[in-house]
């Protein structure tokens, strides 16, 4: 599926869903995207957040 027609089945069907990832030192978000010690994921439904979870660095 092509994200234009996702756009459109996601307008059809009432429904938004999106993930965001925000570089993180603790609880904060981190000052520098390269010296971060995770990342915290949001899950995002209708502009609401329903799940949250953390995923260490890679590099």
């Amino acid at each position: 599926m092509t994200l234009l027609e996702q756009l459109e089945n996601n307008i059809e069907t009432g429904g938004w869903k999106m993930k965001i990832a925000v570089a993180s030192v603790g609880t904060d978000v981190a000052a520098h995207f390269g010296h971060c010690e995770k990342f915290t994921i949001f899950e995002v439904v209708d502009g609401e957040i329903v799940g949250e979870k953390s995923l260490p660095r890679f590099c």
